[in-house]
C-alpha cells in the first residue's frame, strides 16, 4: 500500500530533509508493529511540486496515474493501492493538490498549510489539516503583545490572498485591545530567495523598515518559502548597502523583537550568509510537538548506502556535508573533500539539521498515523481498501500516538490541538538552539489557554530601550525578583503561621480525651503554587495519591480523607471546590470571599457584604467624603464596586479616583513594563485625596508600595513630571483580602508609607498556649518537610549544611534552635493573625463534625460530614462561638486594626475596633479613636480632614477656573465643589410616604368593615335588591384599589414597574364596570315593568356579570399588549431635578398608559351619564342617585388629576396619583354604600319587605 508524499526537491532546504525521514519513521514504525495493520505492508512514493503551480497539478496526477518503483527499503506486492497524500507544506501547494484529489476521493492531510479550504467557499471534503485552526495563532498573537504590554508593533505579511486574510483577522483584534501597528508592509510574493538576483531597486522599497522606523516589535507573517525577506534585507544592508553608500546605513538598529507566525521559520535558509543573531531572541508560534521516542536513535543511525532512484538524500549529504561523492561530475577540492555516507547527522549545525523532531515533521508523523489507524479498520474488517472508504473513520479518529498525544480532527477537517511558543536562542558561531517558552491551548481551562515562562526567555542583548522593559525592569527583577524566587515556591514568611495553626489545632484535638477519643487526626499540606493547573493537580493528588508526609503523626493503615481546608484566595478556592464536590469532599476556606454555589464549599469568613457596610460606617464616622478607590481588574473588584459604589451613592461618599489594577501588577510580576507602573503613579503624583480604600486578594494589590518605591528610586533619573509633589501622607483603608505587611519583606519599599493605616481583618482572638507552641518551634530536620527549612534559612538568613547555597560572612549556619519570637513582625508575628485563626476553627469544625459520627461508631465518609457540618455550633478555646449560616458562611464580623510603624522598619498591629453583625444596630461598629496612630504627617486629620474645597481650589480636576460636575453631582451654592445629588424617591421613613400608607391601609380596612356588614346582612332587602354579587364585587375591588397605591411606595424595582399601573388600571376598571353594570340593571328594571316589554329577558344575572368580565377584558387586553411591547422599567432621571435624582418607575410607552386612563374615563362618564338620566326613578332602594354623585365625585377627582400629575416631578407626582387613586376610591365607597349602612345600622326597620311594597304601590301610583 502507498502513502504519498510531496514538497521535497533537489533544491531541497536542509532541514526540509527531517519532513522526509519522519516519515520514513512512522512507516518503519507502523510495519514493525505486529497489532497495527497486520500483514499489511505500507509503502509511500515522494514527489516534488518545487512550489510551483503547475507542477503541483502534474505530481498530483503522477501520483493517481504513474506509480514508480521505488520505494526506499521496502518492497510492495502487486497490489499497490494509493491509499491518501500527505501533503503539502505551504497553503497555495495544498489548494493546487486539493481541486485534484478530492475528485477521486483520495484523503488529503496537509501538514503545513493553515488555510481553510472553507473559508475560500471550497468544499474540498477530502482535505485534512494537521495544523490547528489559524485563528488560534492570531488570539495568541495578540495575547503576547498583551502580555508583554507591546501596543506599538509593525506589521508585515505577504501581498497575496493569505496575507490579505491574516490583516483582516488580526487588525480587529488589535483595534479591540488598543494595539496599533505603526506599518503595514505587504511582501510581493517574489521576495524570496529563488528570486535573489532582482533588481536593486526593489529591495530599498523594503530598507525603510529597518533603516528609518524605531519600532522594536515585527510581526512577520506568510508562508514558509515566501516571507523571510527580513533575512534578505538584513543581508541586503550588510552587504550591498556598503557599496551604494546607503543613506543611514552607519544606523542601522540591529536589536529588533521578531514574532512570527507557524507557517515560518527564519532558520531555514542557510543558503544565504546572513547573521543568525540578528533573530537573536525572537519568538516565534510552532506547530505543537513532543518528542518522539526512538525517534533520535532513529536519526542518529542514518547513513547514505546510495540507494538507487534516491533523488534528494545524496543531494542532502554533499550539500550539508561539504562533500562530493565519487561519481559526482563537481571535482574534489580542498574545500570539499569525498563523502563516506558515514556522516553523523547529529554533527550538522541545527541551521542545517535539528535532532529534535520539529513541528511539521510530528505533523507528518501523525498524518501517517492517522491513514494507518483508518486502514486497520478495515483491515480487521477486510473489506476493500478503497481510498474513497477512508473519509468515514477519519472523521471521527481518535487515538493516542506513540508520544501519548491525543490525535483527532474537527467537524472541519482540523487537528485539534495548540501551539508551542518557542523563543530563539543564538551563539557567537552562528548556532543556535529553540528553546520552549509556552504554549497556546485551546483545550486548557480558560485561563490557563495562554502560557508563557519568562524566566526562559533570552532577549537580543542589544535591546536596551525595549519599551524602557529590558533596561529599567532588569533592574527591578535584580532587586526584587531574585528576594521573591529565592522563597521556595513563592512562600511569604508570614504564611508559615497558617501551616502551624494547623499543626497546633490538630495537635490539641489530639491530645483532648472528650474530643474524638482513640482516634488521631493528621494532615497533607500540598501548595497549589497559585496556578490554577496546579490547583487542579494537587486537588487530585490529595484525593487518590496520598503521601506519607505527616509530621510527627503515625497514622494507622485508614487513611480517609474527611475534609480539605483551603485555599487562600477565591481562584484557588473556587478550582478546588470543582473538583471536590463532585466527590462530596467537604472543603473549609479560610480566606476566599468569593460566594461560592458548591454544596460542599464552606468559608470560614463572614459575608463579604458586611465588609462594604463596615467600609462606609468608618467614612461617615471620620467624615471622610472624597475618597480614591483602588480595585484588582478581576471579577471580583467588579464585584466590589457594584456593591459599594451604591452604599456610597446613598451616603453622599464620592469617589474621586476609581484604579482597577490588573493582575499583573502584583509582587510576582514585577518585571512588568514601566509605562504600566508609569501609568498608575497618577495615584501618588496626581491627587491630593488623603483617604485610599484598597481592595483585592492577598498577593495581588501591594502595587502602591511598588509605585512608591519605583517613583523614589527610578523617577529621578527618568525627571518624572510631579515628582515634588509625591505626598506618602495618606489614610489607607484595607479590606481583610489584603495585607500589605504579607509580601513587604520580599520588597524593598519604604513600610512608613502605611503608617496609620486602617484594616478590616479577619476577626481572631488569642489562643491559649498558641504562644508558647511557637516558642518551642526549632526545626530538627524533618524528612520531606519542603517548607519548614526554606522557611528557617530565608527567615534567619542563615544556611543549612546540605544546602547549596555557599555560606558567606553575611551568612551563618543554621542551627535550627533560632527562636520565632526573635524574628521581626514582617517576617512573622507572635499573635494569631485572622487567617491562622480561621485555619484553626475549620481543623475544630471538622472534628466536632466527626466527633458526632465517632459517637455513634457510623461510617465516616466525607460526604456523610455535610449533614453536620451545616449544623455544626460549638464554642472553640477562645471562647468564641463557631457556627455557619444557611449560605455555608462562618458568623463572625471583622476586626478593624491600625498598622503603627517605628523608625527601625518594624511595625505592630493594633485592634482599634470591631465590627460586629450581631450586635445593636448602633453598636456594629465601634472604633477606640484614642488608639489609632495616624501618620505622623496628617497633622490636620480631625473631623474636617479632607477638604474636598481645597482639594478643588488646589486644583487636579479643573479646566480654566470652571468644571462640569460629573453626573449625579451638583454645584455647592459657593460654586467651588461638587456635591452628590439626593436620591428622590417616595419612600415610608418620610412623613408624605408614612401619611399615604397609614391613609390607604385606613380605608383598606374600612372597605374590610363594609364587606363584612354586608356579608352578614346578605339575606335583607336592602342588599339583595340591587344584585348583591355585584356589591361584593364592587366593595372587593375596591378594597384592592385602596391596597394597590401602596405599591406606589417605596423604591421602585421592575416587579414593581410591572404591577404599579396594570394592577391599578385593572382593578379601577372592575370597580367602574361593576357601578356601571348596578346601573343598567337600574334602567332596565323599570323599563321591565312596562306591559309588553322585551327588556325582561335582559334582566337575568348573567347578563350584568358579562358587563363586568367584558368592561374589565378589554382593559386587561391594553395592559397586556403594553407589558408585551413596552413594560414599566425602573429608571434614574439625572436632569429633572438639580440637586436631587428622581428614581422612577419610567412607563414605557406613554401611549398605552394614556389608552389605560382613557379607557377607565370612558368607563366612568357612561356610568355617570345612565346614573344621571335614572336618578328620578322612584324606588326604595334605588341606588341612581348616589351612583350619579360618586361618578360626579369620580370624574372631578381624576379631571384634576391630569393637570396635577403633570406639573410635577418626583415624589410628588406620585403622591399624586397615589391621593387620586384613595380619593376617588373614598368617593365610591362613601356616596355608594354610606346610605345603604345608615339604614342597616341606624335604622334597621326600614330594612323590611314592607318596605318593598310600599314602594311597589308608588311606583304603581306613579
Amino acid at each position: 500500500m502507498t502513502v504519498g508524499r510531496m514538497n521535497t526537491s533537489p533544491s531541497l532546504a536542509p532541514k526540509f530533509y527531517q519532513n522526509v525521514l519522519a516519515l520514513v519513521y512512522a512507516i518503519k514504525e507502523i510495519n514493525e508493529n505486529p497489532k497495527l495493520l497486520p500483514n499489511v505492508t505500507l509503502g509511500f512514493l515522494i514527489y516534488d511540486s518545487y512550489s510551483d503551480a503547475r507542477m503541483a497539478y502534474r505530481t498530483t496526477l503522477d501520483l493517481l496515474f504513474k506509480q514508480e518503483n521505488f520505494l526506499p527499503n521496502y518492497k510492495c506486492s502487486k497490489h499497490k493501492n494509493l491509499m491518501g497524500v500527505i501533503g503539502g507544506l505551504s497553503s497555495v501547494t495544498s489548494s493546487h493538490m486539493s481541486q485534484i484529489l478530492t475528485r477521486y476521493k483520495v484523503p488529503q492531510l496537509s501538514y503545513g498549510s493553515f488555510e481553510s479550504a472553507i473559508e475560500k467557499g471550497i468544499d474540498f471534503s477530502s482535505f485534512y489539516r494537521m495544523v490547528p485552526n489559524e485563528a488560534l495563532q492570531y488570539q495568541g498573537i495578540v495575547r503576547l503583545l498583551l502580555h508583554f504590554r507591546w501596543k506599538w508593533v509593525g506589521l508585515i505579511t505577504t501581498s497575496d490572498e493569505t496575507g490579505e486574510y491574516f490583516l483582516r483577522s488580526i487588525e480587529p483584534l488589535f483595534f479591540q485591545n488598543g494595539i496599533c501597528p505603526a506599518f503595514i508592509k505587504k511582501v510581493t510574493e517574489y521576495l524570496q530567495f529563488s528570486a535573489l538576483g532582482g533588481i536593486v531597486d526593489s529591495w530599498m522599497t523594503h530598507v525603510d523598515i529597518i533603516l528609518q522606523n524605531k519600532v522594536n516589535v515585527f510581526v512577520i507573517y506568510g508562508d514558509t518559502l515566501s516571507i523571510t525577506f527580513m533575512a534578505i534585507v538584513l543581508w541586503f544592508l550588510e552587504t550591498v548597502c556598503p557599496m551604494l553608500d546607503c543613506k543611514q546605513n552607519e544606523e542601522i538598529p540591529v536589536a529588533k523583537m521578531w514574532i512570527t507566525t507557524a507557517q515560518i521559520d527564519f532558520t531555514f535558509y542557510p543558503l544565504i550568509d546572513v547573521d543568525v543573531q540578528r533573530f537573536q531572541g525572537a519568538i516565534s508560534f510552532t506547530i505543537h510537538s513532543t518528542e518522539l521516542t526512538g525517534f533520535q536513535k532513529f536519526l542518529q543511525g542514518r547513513s547514505f548506502s546510495g540507494e538507487k532512484g534516491d533523488g534528494f538524500t545524496k543531494a542532502f549529504w554533499e550539500f550539508a556535508f561539504g562533500c562530493s561523492f565519487g561519481e559526482n561530475p563537481t571535482e574534489l577540492t580542498d574545500d570539499k573533500e569525498a563523502c563516506t555516507g558515514e556522516e553523523l547527522l547529529e554533527d550538522l549545525p541545527s541551521d542545517f539539521f535539528e535532532m529534535s523532531v520539529t513541528g511539521h515533521s510530528y505533523a507528518i508523523y501523525n498524518a501517517v498515523y492517522a491513514v494507518a489507524y483508518a486502514l486497520h479498520s478495515f483491515h480487521s474488517s477486510r473489506s476493500n481498501h478503497r481510498a474513497m472508504k477512508l473519509h468515514s473513520v477519519l472523521h471521527r479518529i481518535r487515538f493516542n500516538n506513540s508520544a501519548g498525544d491525543e490525535v483527532l480532527f474537527n467537524e472541519d477537517g482540523e487537528l485539534e490541538a495548540g501551539f508551542d511558543i518557542i523563543n530563539l536562542v543564538t551563539f557567537p558561531n552562528n548556532s543556535y538552539v529553540k528553546v520552549k517558552v509556552g504554549r497556546l491551548d485551546p483545550q486548557a481551562v480558560p485561563d490557563k489557554t495562554f502560557t508563557i515562562d519568562e524566566g526562559r526567555i533570552e532577549w537580543h542583548k542589544d535591546l536596551t530601550q525595549m519599551q524602557m522593559t529590558v533596561s529599567i525592569a532588569q533592574k527591578i527583577n535584580t532587586q526584587v525578583m531574585i528576594k521573591i524566587n529565592a522563597f521556595s515556591r513563592g512562600l511569604a514568611p508570614k504564611f508559615y503561621q497558617n501551616i502551624l495553626a494547623l499543626v497546633y489545632a490538630i495537635k490539641e484535638i489530639n491530645e483532648n480525651p472528650k474530643l474524638l477519643p482513640n482516634v488521631t487526626l493528621g494532615f497533607l499540606i500540598y501548595d497549589s503554587y497559585s496556578d490554577a493547573r496546579m490547583a487542579y493537580r494537587t486537588t487530585l493528588d490529595l484525593l487518590f495519591k496520598q503521601e506519607n508526609f505527616l509530621p510527627n503523626y503515625k497514622c494507622s493503615k485508614h487513611k480517609n480523607l474527611m475534609g480539605v481546608i483551603g485555599g487562600l484566595s477565591s481562584v484557588t478556592s473556587s478550582h478546588m471546590s470543582q473538583i471536590l464536590t463532585r466527590y462530596k469532599v467537604p472543603q473549609l476556606s479560610y480566606g476566599s470571599f468569593e460566594p461560592a454555589h458548591f454544596s460542599s464549599f464552606y468559608r470560614m469568613v463572614p459575608n463579604e457584604v458586611l465588609q462594604y457596610q463596615g467600609i462606609v460606617q468608618l467614612l461617615l464616622h471620620f467624615r471622610w467624603k472624597w475618597v480614591v478607590l483602588v480595585t484588582s481588574s478581576d471579577e471580583s473588584g467588579e464585584r466590589f464596586l457594584r456593591s459599594i459604589e451604591p452604599l456610597f451613592f446613598q451616603n453622599g461618599i464620592c469617589p474621586a479616583i476609581i484604579r482597577k489594577v490588573p493582575d499583573k501588577l502584583n509582587a510576582y510580576n514585577l518585571g512588568g513594563t514601566v509605562d504600566h507602573l508609569m501609568n498608575y503613579s497618577d495615584i501618588l503624583l496626581k491627587t491630593q485625596v488623603n483617604v485610599f480604600i484598597i481592595y483585592g486578594e492577598t498577593s495581588s494589590i501591594t502595587f502602591l508600595g511598588i509605585i512608591a518605591w519605583f517613583l523614589k528610586t527610578f523617577c529621578p533619573p527618568l525627571y518624572c513630571e510631579g515628582m515634588e509633589k509625591i505626598t506618602v501622607a495618606k489614610v489607607y483603608i484595607t479590606t481583610a483580602q489584603i495585607d500589605f505587611t504579607a509580601y513587604y519583606p520580599l520588597i524593598d519599599y519604604d513600610i512608613q508609607l502605611f503608617q496609620g493605616a486602617i484594616s478590616f481583618t479577619i476577626h481572631s482572638t488569642e489562643l491559649m498556649g498558641f504562644q508558647k507552641f511557637l516558642q518551642s518551634r526549632s526545626f530538627s530536620g524533618e524528612k520531606e518537610d519542603g517548607f519548614t527549612k526554606v522557611f528557617w534559612e530565608i527567615a534567619f538568613d542563615c544556611s543549612f549544611g546540605g544546602n547549596s547555597a555557599q555560606l558567606t560572612e553575611d551568612k551563618e549556619s543554621c542551627t535550627g534552635e533560632e527562636l520565632l519570637e526573635d524574628l521581626l513582625l514582617e517576617l512573622f508575628e507572635m499573635s494569631v493573625t485572622g487567617h491562622s485563626y480561621a485555619i484553626y476553627n475549620a481543623v475544630c469544625a471538622m472534628a466536632h463534625a466527626l466527633h458526632s459520627f465517632h459517637s455513634s461508631r457510623s461510617n465516616h465518609r466525607a460526604m456523610k460530614l455535610h449533614a453536620v457540618l451545616r449544623r455544626i455550633r460549638f464554642n472553640n478555646s477562645a471562647g468564641d462561638e463557631v457556627l455557619f449560616n444557611e449560605d455555608g458562611e462562618l458568623e463572625a464580623g471583622f476586626d478593624i486594626t491600625n498598622l503603627v510603624t517605628f523608625p527601625n522598619d518594624s511595625f505592630v498591629r493594633v485592634k482599634v475596633g470591631r465590627l460586629d453583625p450581631q450586635a445593636a444596630p448602633d453598636k456594629r461598629i465601634t472604633i477606640d479613636e484614642d488608639r489609632i496612630q495616624w501618620h505622623k504627617d496628617l497633622t490636620q486629620l480631625d473631623s474636617i480632614t479632607i477638604s474636598v474645597v481645597s482639594e478643588i481650589e488646589n486644583g487636579i480636576i479643573y479646566a480654566d477656573d470652571c468644571f462640569q460636575c460629573p453626573e449625579g453631582q451638583y454645584p455647592s451654592d459657593d460654586k467651588n465643589q461638587c456635591l452628590l445629588k439626593r436620591l428622590n424617591c417616595l419612600s415610608y421613613e418620610e412623613p408624605l410616604g408614612i401619611s399615604l400608607a397609614v391613609l390607604s391601609l385606613s380605608l383598606s380596612g374600612t372597605t374590610a368593615m363594609v364587606l363584612a356588614i354586608f356579608i352578614k346582612h346578605r339575606n335583607t332587602p336592602i342588599v339583595k335588591a340591587n344584585n348583591w354579587k355585584l356589591t361584593f364585587s364592587l366593595l372587593i375591588s375596591l378594597l384592592l384599589c385602596f391596597l394597590c397605591s401602596l405599591l406606589f411606595i417605596g423604591r421602585p424595582w421592575v416587579m414593581i414597574c410591572l404591577l404599579r399601573q396594570t394592577a391599578f388600571g385593572i382593578i379601577f376598571s372592575v370597580a367602574v364596570a361593576s357601578v356601571l353594570a348596578k346601573t343598567i340593571t337600574v334602567v332596565l328594571a323599570f323599563m321591565a315593568t312596562k306591559p309588553g316589554s322585551r327588556m325582561r329577558k335582559w334582566l337575568g344575572k348573567g347578563f350584568a356579570n358579562s358587563v363586568v368580565f367584558s368592561c374589565s377584558f378589554t382593559q386587561a387586553s391594553i395592559c397586556i399588549v403594553w407589558l408585551c411591547i413596552d413594560p414599566p422599567f425602573p429608571d434614574t432621571d439625572m436632569n429633572s431635578l438639580a440637586e436631587e435624582i428622581i428614581v422612577e418607575c419610567n412607563e414605557g410607552s406613554a401611549i398605552l398608559f394614556s389608552c389605560v386612563l382613557a379607557y377607565m374615563g370612558f368607563l366612568a362618564l357612561v356610568s355617570f351619564m345612565v346614573a344621571f338620566f335614572t336618578r328620578k326613578l322612584p324606588d326604595t332602594f334605588n341606588e341612581a342617585k348616589f351612583i350619579t354623585f360618586s361618578m360626579l365625585v369620580f370624574c372631578c377627582v381624576w379631571l384634576t388629576f391630569i393637570p396635577t400629575y403633570l406639573s410635577t416631578k418626583g415624589k410628588y407626582m406620585v403622591a399624586v396619583e397615589i391621593f387620586s387613586i384613595l380619593a376617588s376610591s373614598a368617593g365610591l365607597l362613601g356616596c355608594i354604600f354610606s346610605p345603604k349602612l345608615y339604614i342597616i345600622i341606624w335604622k334597621p326597620e326600614l330594612n323590611c319587605k314592607e318596605q318593598l311594597v310600599k314602594s311597589k304601590k308608588l311606583k304603581g301610583n306613579y
